[in-house]
């Protein structure tokens, strides 16, 4: 959305499962992409000249993959964030958006909002609050970070994920013609890729959004998002039993 609306792009990014899934845009005149990490000083300082806005998606993501090495989680989802913010203010860069998560919020049967307590239950969480602590603490009149709280993105890409309930559910209705519901009644945020494409041009002075599903999205009923998508020729069967949960080596099993 950026390049479509004629802003000049740079990319950094260590493109760890490789450029395949911005294949199409490689060529567009208007982006630049700089191959490397983001703990890299060098790199983040030649990513950084003459931008005049910064969007930081980079982090080892969810609870599972960050409990595998806390110390490279705080490296990466901590140290390196507060390093590129850094360089960041000192190349004058205004606006800083950091891409945070609804996780900050734990397990909750309220309704939640950016002003709503948190309750952290995990590493990535704790690291995600931890970066947004630094990031206020920089905060100036030339330096406006702004903290988006996404809720579990679905939705095509690049490289879509299927470990997560939206996109399965979805993926086993067109594949096997059928979806399973299990636990029905169990609550999870859901947020659409264009919820989150759109932000760049909201984001003003120093804020937290939540961007998500006003209310937790019940299991029972993402089906009626994946009927929208792929037409209401598919079967829907229910089950109670709660030993499967998106992430499971069991998926495989389903798909």
């Amino acid at each position: 959305k950026l390049l479509a609306k004629d802003y000049k792009v740079r990319l950094l990014d260590l493109f760890f499962y490789g450029t395949e899934p911005i294949e199409g845009w490689l060529s567009h005149p208007n982006l630049e992409v700089i191959h490397g990490d983001f703990r890299q000083i060098d790199k983040v300082v030649e990513a950084m000249r003459g931008v005049d806005a910064v969007i930081h998606l980079g982090a080892i993501v969810g609870d599972p993959a960050c409990a595998l090495d806390q110390e490279l989680t705080i490296e990466i989802n901590l140290m390196a964030t507060r390093m590129i913010a850094e360089v960041a203010k000192a190349s004058k860069v205004h606006r800083f958006i950091f891409a945070s998560t609804c996780s900050v919020y734990g397990a909750n049967d309220e309704i939640l909002d950016e002003r709503s307590l948190l309750n952290p239950v995990s590493l990535y969480a704790r690291s995600k609050i931890a970066s947004e602590q630094v990031l206020m603490n920089m905060a100036s009149d030339s330096f406006a970070p702004s903290f988006l709280r996404f809720g579990t993105i679905y939705g095509l890409s690049g490289r879509a994920r299927f470990d997560l309930v939206v996109n399965l559910l979805t993926a086993k209705a067109v594949v096997n013609g059928e979806i399973t519901v299990i636990d029905g009644d169990l609550a999870s945020t859901a947020t659409a890729t264009s919820s989150v494409t759109g932000f760049h041009d909201s984001a003003g002075d120093i804020y937290t959004e939540v961007i998500g599903t006003n209310r937790g999205t019940v299991n029972g009923k993402i089906y009626t998002c994946t009927v929208s998508t792929t037409g209401p020729t598919f079967a829907l069967r229910w089950s109670t039993t709660s030993a499967w949960r998106a992430g499971d080596r069991g998926m495989d099993r389903m798909m």
